[in-house]
Formats: structure tokens, sequence, C-alpha cells
């Protein structure tokens, strides 16, 4: 069994949905974090994206169609958001490190929310979806 924060159980949910991507980890923020924790105000949701082959490492294009629907979330969530505070960020890095993708075989997403509406955003997800 996968423990996922309950605040962010629908968010990791509906991202697993899309194609040819999935959620590889999550935090949802802490009360009382520690140095490697996020506060509560703050969550993380990690995706991977495997290539289609070994021979070039790119990814399908139902894995950019996903990444490009959830990127067009995000920003439509900061257009519709009430709070100047909130926000939510895309970050993409290529996960080729020899030691834990010796092959270079996953590029990875991950995104960050701060004083974000996780609902709203997952409502927005869903229409995209």
């Amino acid at each position: 069994m996968i423990d996922i924060d309950e605040n962010v159980e629908r968010l990791v949910s509906i991202l697993n949905k899309y194609p040819d991507i999935s959620t590889t980890s999550s935090c949802g923020g802490h009360e009382k974090p520690d140095k490697f924790q996020l506060p509560v105000n703050m969550w993380t949701i990690s995706i991977g994206v495997p290539p289609r082959s070994k021979r070039d490492g790119s990814m399908t294009l139902k894995a950019w169609q996903s990444l490009g629907k959830i990127s067009h979330a995000a920003m439509e969530y900061l257009q519709e958001c009430d709070e100047d505070d909130s926000d939510i960020c895309i970050h993409f890095w290529n996960a080729s490190d020899r030691e834990t993708d010796p092959d270079g075989e996953c590029n990875a997403f991950e995104i960050e929310g701060t004083n974000a509406d996780i609902e709203l955003f997952c409502d927005i997800l869903e229409r995209y979806g």
C-alpha cells in the first residue's frame, strides 16, 4: 500500500489517469516539517515519464500531450485563483544520473503548489483530462 497524504490524494489520482505518465512521489505538506519535508502551505507531486524506446529515449506523443494539458491547467488555475500569494509551478529535468538511471531512460517533472487551492486545480485538471 502506498502512503499518500490525504490532501493530495485526489490530485495524484487525477494525474495518474493521464496517458503515458505516472506519479512517482508526493508530499502534501506537514504541520511540523523536518528539514526534508514541506510546510503545510506547500505540496509537490513528482511525475515520471518513461521513454517510448531505449534506442532514442524520447517520450511518446501522448506523454507530451498529457504534460501540455497539465501545463495549460496550471495556467488556467493562476488566472482563476483569487489569492495573490497562490502559485503552481512545473519543473522539468532529465533524471539521468548514472547512479539511479544509468541508461538515461526517464524524464521527470514536478508540480509544486504554494498556498494553492488543490480542489480548484483538480477541478481544472479534470476538465482537461
